[in-house]
C-alpha cells in the first residue's frame, strides 16, 4: 500500500471520516522502492549495486516493511490526535 494511501487513512480517522470515506482497492499511483547513487560516488561499483538490488528486493518480501509501516502509522495517529485535539 503506498504511503499516500496510509496518509489519508491517518488523516481521516484524525477527522473523525473513516466511516464515510472508502479507498479504492487499486492505489492510483505504485512507485516501489527506489534508492539512488551519484554516479561519481566512490562507492558506486558493480558489487554494491548488485547488493542493493538483492537487499531492496528481499526487503519488500520480508514484511519488515509493512511491520514497520504499522509501527509509524500509530504512532502519527497518536501525533495528529495530539496536535488536533481541543484546547481547553
Amino acid at each position: 500500500m503506498p504511503a499516500r494511501r496510509y496518509a489519508g487513512m491517518v488523516t481521516a480517522q484524525a477527522l473523525g471520516m473513516a466511516n464515510d470515506l472508502k479507498a479504492y482497492p487499486q492505489p492510483v499511483d505504485q512507485p516501489g522502492l527506489f534508492l539512488a547513487i551519484s554516479h561519481n560516488s566512490a562507492c558506486n561499483d558493480p558489487w554494491l549495486r548488485g547488493q542493493l538490488a538483492k537487499k531492496m528486493t528481499e526487503l519488500p518480501a520480508s514484511g519488515l516493511t509493512e511491520a514497520a509501516l504499522q509501527r509509524n502509522l500509530e504512532r502519527w495517529k497518536a501525533q495528529l490526535q495530539t496536535v488536533s485535539a481541543p484546547k481547553p
